[in-house]
Order: structure tokens, then C-alpha cells, then sequence
């Protein structure tokens, strides 16, 4: 009887030592694209004040950066980031509205120009929540495409694609609801300036 309640403790003990080794590596998993900050507290990633409403979230582990910023409710959050590493030939900049696309920094003219061009959804090596179609209004003359927003606009950024060592990048937040009602674009961290992001 001794033995068999012995055997029974030490079951017991191994499974809570299992349940606690699986609770500790689920802390740990990376973020999933889903436009949420809300795991990034807990991973203990870096925080950065990018305005009075914006708050940006940076992670990464070796395979992955991830930016996550929330805005007031009512924005749009749009982005565009240049990003310049050792490894890219030349800065890029990373689009993020109701599409996602790239395109060289310094050549603007080789961006999307219109909705239904081919040149959107050419992102390779990252990815983000875009502003998601909704529907459509079919209450006017013309349907018109319905838009809903997520709480916040995340991307992931492949270290194979950008590379390791210094990152720098800006960021251009837009359509963001000031207390006002009013809509305010963001630059991070100021006009001209680029933050350092030093990746392993």
C-alpha cells in the first residue's frame, strides 16, 4: 500500500512538473499576426512612445522581428516603414493600408500608383494586418467596399530576408484619432531620423 501511494505521488509530481514546463514554454511562444499587442507585455518587449496615442511594441527572437503598435478606436493606423539593413541592396519601404506592398525608399515612382495594381502583394519576407474588407455598402448608385480595422497593426519581419546586425528604420503612421476627433498622421522618431534596431 506504502509503495503503490509512493508510485501514485511521484505520477502526480511528474505531471505537475510536465503541466508547469508546457505552461512556461507557451509563455514563450512568439506573437501571432493577429492585431493584438496584447501578448507583448509579457514577452517583455521593448516599448517605445511613438505619440500621445501610439504606443510600438519591438520583439524579436532569431528568426523574427515583430513591431506592433495599438491606436484610438475610429483609426486607421496605416503604415509605411523604411528599413535599411546590410543586407538589402538598397532602403525599402514596407506599405500597409488595405494592402501590403514594398518598394525601393528612394524610388516613390515605383509604387502602386492605383487599388488594382499588380505591383500590390509583392511582400517577401514579412507580413502584417492590413486594414480587412468588410463587405460591401450597397446602399449608394455604386457598391463601395466596407473596411473594419483591427485594434492594433502588426508585422513580422524575416531575418533570413533583412538580415542580422543593425536595422534602422522610420515609420510613418497615418489617420490616427487624436481625443479631438480630429486625424493625425505620425512620424517615428522624428522627420529625417531613423531608430536602430540592433538584431541578433
Amino acid at each position: 500500500m506504502r509503495a503503490c501511494l509512493s508510485s501514485l505521488w511521484l505520477v502526480a509530481l511528474a505531471l505537475v512538473s510536465v503541466c508547469g514546463a508546457a505552461e512556461r514554454s507557451f509563455a514563450q511562444e512568439p506573437p501571432l499576426v493577429d492585431g493584438s499587442c496584447e501578448e507583448y507585455p509579457r514577452l517583455g518587449a521593448k516599448r517605445l512612445t511613438v505619440s500621445g496615442d501610439v504606443e510600438l511594441y519591438v520583439y524579436q527572437d532569431k528568426h523574427y522581428v515583430w513591431l506592433c503598435y495599438g491606436y484610438p478606436e475610429g483609426s486607421f493606423g496605416t503604415l509605411d516603414v523604411k528599413l535599411k539593413t546590410a543586407a538589402l541592396p538598397a532602403p525599402l519601404n514596407l506599405h500597409v493600408s488595405a494592402q501590403l506592398g514594398e518598394w525601393p525608399a528612394d524610388k516613390p515612382d515605383l509604387a502602386p500608383q492605383n487599388a488594382e495594381s499588380e505591383l500590390w502583394w509583392n511582400a517577401v519576407g514579412w507580413t502584417a494586418n492590413p486594414v480587412w474588407v468588410n463587405g460591401m455598402d450597397k446602399s449608394g448608385d455604386k457598391p463601395r467596399y466596407r473596411f473594419k480595422n483591427a485594434k492594433a497593426r502588426e508585422l513580422q519581419l524575416s531575418k533570413r530576408r533583412f538580415g542580422r546586425g543593425d536595422w534602422s528604420f522610420s515609420m510613418e503612421i497615418r489617420s490616427v484619432k487624436g481625443g479631438d476627433g480630429k486625424f493625425y498622421d505620425v512620424v517615428f522618431p522624428k522627420a529625417g531620423e531613423f531608430y536602430t534596431l540592433k538584431t541578433f
